[in-house]
């Protein structure tokens, strides 16, 4: 059991995008815990947590303030050298640090402001340390076979030196910054409709029943209205999947059309303490059939032990059929080549 879970701000701790701006937008890696009269209940038990070391340790001190442009303190160092990714032991040598920072600096407006900080440059080595933060970094995105993620959640337990890192997938390796973030101040994500020519596959067979069933909010389905009700299917399917997932009593489910609905996975959820993945599809009809684009069919490779592709078919009746595919499974099925790319 974990004595307890902190969500990290939202922009402060991906790995494997690319920046696209003008200006460089890079993580934060910090999350502040208090700021004024707003106090996070959590921070009580960082500071109290059984992985605090002793302050005296002026080497790791001196690397935990050298990046600071105000006076600050140091309130606590927590260590931690049995690292966990999703609830799976990470093999490594290495220990994983984390601090709390006090701006105490009484002419500056940030002074009181406590942030936890979990820099990736964070290195410190001696008799008794081999903290490596950013070999831990590189570790868990091997893990995840270097696919955009985000480090979401943390998980401290009352074993001491012990830490589980939350992660969620965000898309493509190297997928640009402006696909995943707003480029404005604040934790916030932005939504994005999915690649046209990905849904423009199935028109000729999806259209037919939309118009014969209807969609919500549009008199008719033609190509410069097909996006908006794909969508809408697609969304039934999700939510349709969500209710069977519900009654099977499956726990911490992410659902990515609401938060990064251009990734390239779209649920995430715990299974038998297990990460698992899934890509959706759907159809309205009652055909057994889907499209996938290499980019997901590498993925569900990528991670065939843990990903699956689950199809909804009949998805505007009252009755669906949900079918769960596994990457062997998949390669089992009749595959007809539509697409081919050229260039030199």
């Amino acid at each position: 059991m974990s004595a307890f879970s902190f969500e990290l701000d939202t922009k402060s701790f991906f790995f494997n995008i690319e920046n696209d701006n003008d200006k460089g937008h890079t993580a934060t890696v910090a999350t502040v815990l208090k700021q004024g009269n707003s106090v996070n209940p959590v921070l009580k038990k960082f500071q109290e947590n059984t992985s605090n070391i002793s302050l005296n340790c002026s080497g790791l001190i001196d690397q935990c303030t050298k990046n600071s442009k105000s006076i600050v303190r140091i309130d606590n160092i927590l260590v931690f050298d049995k690292i966990y990714l999703n609830g799976k032991k990470l093999e490594t040598d290495s220990e994983f640090c984390v601090y709390l920072k006090e701006e105490i600096d009484p002419s500056r407006v940030q002074y009181g402001r406590i942030k936890l900080h979990y820099p990736t440059s964070l290195y410190y080595h001696n008799f008794q340390y081999s903290i490596d933060n950013r070999e831990i970094i590189t570790k868990i995105s091997n893990e995840l076979h270097d696919y955009a993620f985000l480090i979401s959640k943390i998980e401290l337990f009352d074993e001491p030196g012990k830490i589980n890192f939350i992660t969620t997938l965000i898309g493509e390796p190297g997928i640009p910054y402006s696909k995943v973030f707003l480029n404005y101040k604040g934790d916030a994500s932005k939504k994005f409709n999915q690649v046209f020519n990905e849904i423009a596959d199935n028109y000729e067979i999806e259209a037919p029943k939309m118009r014969e069933i209807g969609i919500p909010g549009l008199d008719s389905i033609d190509p410069s209205t097909y996006s908006f009700a794909y969508n809408y299917c697609k969304e039934v399917a999700i939510l349709q999947l969500l209710s069977a997932l519900e009654k099977e009593n499956i726990s911490e489910v992410q659902n990515h059309q609401n938060i990064y609905p251009y990734d390239i996975c779209d649920l995430e959820l715990n299974e038998n303490g297990e990460k698992r993945y899934y890509i959706v599809a759907f159809t309205t009809t009652n055909q057994e059939y889907f499209y996938l684009s290499l980019a997901k069919s590498d993925f569900l490779y990528d991670f065939k032990d843990v990903a699956s592709l689950v199809l909804v078919r009949n998805v505007l009746s009252s009755d669906p059929t949900i079918n769960k595919y596994s990457w062997d499974e998949m390669n089992t099925m009749q595959k007809d080549l539509e697409v081919i790319k050229y260039k030199r």
